[in-house]
């Protein structure tokens, strides 16, 4: 039971340190962002500065 703990525990570190690691320039990490409007909306009204932005419909290149 010891050993399953601490395999446990060395999986939850390298999942935490692979999520430190992304930005959101990383494409892999930013289509899946950019897969909710919602997001979309946040990310664009920070770099705007306006938070009167709406997104209607938002589309992610493959």
């Amino acid at each position: 039971m010891n050993q399953d703990k601490k395999d446990n525990d060395q999986v939850e570190e390298s999942n935490e340190s692979v999520a430190q690691s992304m930005t959101m320039m990383q494409d892999t990490f930013m289509r899946v962002v950019f897969e909710d409007p919602a997001c979309v909306e946040a990310v664009i009204q920070e770099i705007f500065q306006d938070p009167s932005i709406r997104i209607v419909r938002s589309y992610s290149q493959a």
